[in-house]
């Protein structure tokens, strides 16, 4: 397995970064404000097979993270309109009762 590293930065135009964008404009925290100095220290002093290991596994969760947040971001939009609705019938059922 490779690695490739870049100082160009991400790409916002990725679905990761969208969906990072929109958690952050509708989240209580920012992940951008969380310090990671420590997170290097403890990195450079991992060996060559950890990094790849930590490098590989991290890449597994965010592939498996980000198709579940695709799959699952349909069915919640599905299930929010249902609730209006059924929200929105049974309001009117009262007012009319």
């Amino acid at each position: 397995m490779s690695v490739v590293t870049t100082s160009q930065g991400l790409n916002p135009n990725t679905s990761q970064i969208r969906l990072f964008e929109k958690a952050t404009h509708l989240s209580t925290w920012n992940p951008s404000d969380l310090n990671f100095l420590k997170d290097i220290k403890e990195w450079d002093g991992f060996s060559n097979q950890e990094q790849t290991v930590s490098i590989y596994m991290t890449s597994l969760f965010q592939s498996g993270d980000e198709a579940v947040s695709v799959d699952i971001l349909p069915i919640i939009s599905v299930v929010q309109k249902m609730v209006c609705c059924y929200a929105w019938r049974a309001l009117g059922y009262i007012i009319v009762k």
